[in-house]
């Protein structure tokens, strides 16, 4: 078993349970965090370093987009169409990164919000080693126990609010368009829902494909297996018998 934390600096850290430590399991993987409903996360890749948002709220912001009749938005998405330095994420002067660097920061003052209010009610706030100065610490608190407090809440209905007071934040003028939309709390909860059914019944048929396909392979091997033997066997056979004939007329 293992937990997950959500830490300061917008990272998800998966560490075992005190009990698979014991037994010598002691990785730590970590991911990144989604800058809008903070429950949402992926793994950390320089593919993804501009991703800001989980891909339930990569598919809610489309399909709030589709229903208002809008281009999709902007909002935490490098800015233009052209390619950018990874370097511009840390400078503040390189302007086709601002929209990713507001989100991380949205999403950094929630954090400090939700780690403050954790402090306050006497839940366990721990310090973990942080990733960029390896002499510093940043705190951090369980997922599961800010779930049960209720400071997280991991609901459709509650991430698609927290979505829109993301993009409120983020590009006014974009979540205007879409405030009609936005406001239908249950019809986008219920379509979230059934969006991500659809992607973990699309995953299991996909699971099930790949276990036939390894099974057909393995069963190929197995009967080919018998096939190979029977030929090698064979030929031994035919060089015995070769070796015999002419050892008989020598």
């Amino acid at each position: 078993m293992s937990e997950k934390f959500l830490r300061a600096d917008g990272l998800v850290e998966l560490r075992p349970a005190p009990a698979a430590s014991r037994t010598g399991v002691d990785l730590v993987t970590r991911g990144e965090l989604c800058t809008a409903c903070l429950v949402g996360d992926w793994g950390l890749s320089l593919l993804r370093v501009a991703k800001t948002l989980c891909d339930d709220c990569t598919w809610l912001e489309s399909e709030v987009s589709r229903r208002a009749g809008a281009a999709r938005s902007r909002a935490g998405r490098t800015a233009g169409d052209g390619v950018v330095q990874l370097a511009g994420l840390s400078d503040p002067d390189d302007a086709s990164w601002a929209p990713v660097r507001a989100a991380l920061q949205l999403r950094d003052a929630r954090l400090t919000e939700l780690l403050d209010d954790a402090a306050a009610s006497g839940m366990a706030v721990v310090e973990l080693d942080s990733v960029r100065d390896h002499d510093r610490t940043v705190r951090a608190v369980s997922r599961q126990d800010a779930l049960r407090s209720g400071l997280l809440d991991d609901s459709a209905e509650a991430r698609v609010r927290l979505f829109a007071e993301w993009l409120r934040l983020l590009a006014p003028e974009d979540h205007a368009v879409r405030a009609d939309v936005l406001a239908d709390v249950p019809a986008l909860a219920h379509a979230l829902r059934a969006h991500q059914v659809g992607v973990m019944a699309a995953s299991a048929r996909a699971d099930v494909d790949r276990v036939g396909r390894e099974t057909a392979r393995a069963l190929a091997t197995v009967t080919r297996a018998p096939l190979a033997l029977g030929a090698v066997v064979s030929r031994l056979v035919r060089v015995r018998l070769t070796r015999f004939a002419r050892a008989a007329r020598a």
